[in-house]
């Protein structure tokens, strides 16, 4: 993983902020509300790629994520300071340390999962009910000398997303559609860049009205062990009591960090309630970081 020194003399800082976003700089030393002096400053606000689904540009972290972490860890992995802020958070993305001289560990991660990402070390990243969103991830070391400094951030997509489109309509007695799969990870190792546990994961999404009678898309997400993966998939409908009306199982799902791997599906018209192993074909679009798309019938 590649690794960045973040000194820089205080008047470098100046220039680099003027020349950034619109965001207000920070120029010297920044106190708190009890008067401690910051000495590190770091901001989120750029991007290797862009959100799922669009070409364009994100212009602020917002676009990407409603949820962010800092941590700083010292050479033994013993976690010294960390913030954690919501998109509702003044200064969203931006955060500041007061530090001793020495090298550190830096850990960031974006995301917008319901609820706060648990960053116990730089190689134990966790998320809420192991449910994985859109995720960004910055590992880097940071050296701190005698001088105040700022440092603008990187972060890069940590996730693969699976598509799902069911091409037949929502019936409506299907409450909830739930989907449990394994082969990759809810658990992300920052230091590595990919997941490191075996994770048997379940997403519940309630149905909404305006879903019924209509054809549906899903998207999950998951952290491949290597740059690629593959998944085993059961999707199954539920009625109000949790009762399974339609059940389909698909295997050797094809999955890569930074790509969308996609699904069509006939879920509603299949014998309710039954299994099918699921065949399917793989196109390679190469637009974005490129899509997957292939057909199970």
């Amino acid at each position: 993983m590649k690794k960045l020194s973040l000194f820089a003399p205080a008047f470098l800082s100046v220039i680099l902020f003027l020349l950034s976003s619109c965001e207000a700089p920070y120029v010297g030393n920044q106190e708190s509300e009890d008067g401690e002096t910051y000495n590190v400053t770091l901001r989120a606000i750029t991007y290797e790629q862009v959100p799922f689904g669009t070409r364009t540009e994100a212009t602020s972290l917002k676009d990407v994520c409603s949820r962010i972490g800092f941590a700083i860890f010292d050479a033994s992995d013993t976690k010294v300071k960390s913030i954690n802020q919501t998109s509702t958070t003044e200064g969203f993305g931006t955060a500041s340390f007061t530090l001793t001289e020495g090298t550190y560990q830096v850990v960031v991660i974006a995301h917008s999962c319901d609820g706060t990402a648990t960053i116990s070390s730089p190689s134990k990243i966790t998320f809420p009910n192991n449910v994985v969103s859109d995720t960004f991830y910055y590992y880097g070391e940071l050296t701190v000398g005698s001088r105040e400094q700022t440092k603008d951030l990187t972060l890069v997509r940590s996730v693969a997303k699976f598509h799902l489109e069911i091409t037949d309509e929502m019936p409506n007695n299907v409450q909830t559609m739930r989907f449990y799969y394994t082969g990759g990870s809810s658990t992300f190792s920052a230091r590595d860049g990919f997941g490191n546990v075996n994770s048997k994961q379940t997403v519940k999404i309630p149905v909404q009205a305006s879903q019924r009678g209509k054809t549906t898309g899903w998207d999950l997400y998951t952290m491949p062990h290597d740059s690629t993966g593959v998944l085993k998939m059961t999707i199954s409908a539920l009625d109000a009591n949790e009762n399974v009306l339609y059940l389909r199982e698909l295997s050797d799902i094809p999955v890569t960090i930074n790509r969308i791997t996609r699904c069509s599906i006939s879920l509603f018209s299949s014998t309710p309630a039954t299994s099918a192993e699921t065949a399917m074909q793989i196109k390679i679009d190469p637009e974005w970081a490129g899509t997957d798309d292939y057909n199970a019938n």
